[in-house]
């Protein structure tokens, strides 16, 4: 399943997903954000995997993402990574 998302008109952001049968998902995302006073633009590319799974009877998600930036102020990151768990609580 391949899902893309369409933002807002005034937001900056796009992304791109692809979940596949083992409940693995790969995402691509863009996060562009403007400093008016520094008169800067800030585009990382961030690429995410995230895994689905259970601990006993407990759904968790699993996320591992690098980002590198396409543009952004001088002296500022050249990348990053963000991993995250998610506790899912379905009613």
């Amino acid at each position: 399943m391949v899902r893309i998302v369409f933002p807002l008109p005034r937001q900056r952001q796009r992304s791109v997903a692809c979940t596949f049968r083992k409940k693995t998902t790969l995402g691509l995302i863009s996060e562009a954000t403007y400093d008016w006073e520094a008169e800067q633009w800030k585009v990382p590319l961030n690429l995410t995997v995230s895994q689905l799974l259970n601990v006993g009877k407990v759904p968790l998600k699993l996320t591992l993402g690098g980002r590198i930036y396409l543009e952004g102020p001088e002296g500022g990151p050249d990348w990053g990574m963000r991993f995250t768990m998610t506790f899912l609580f379905p009613k």
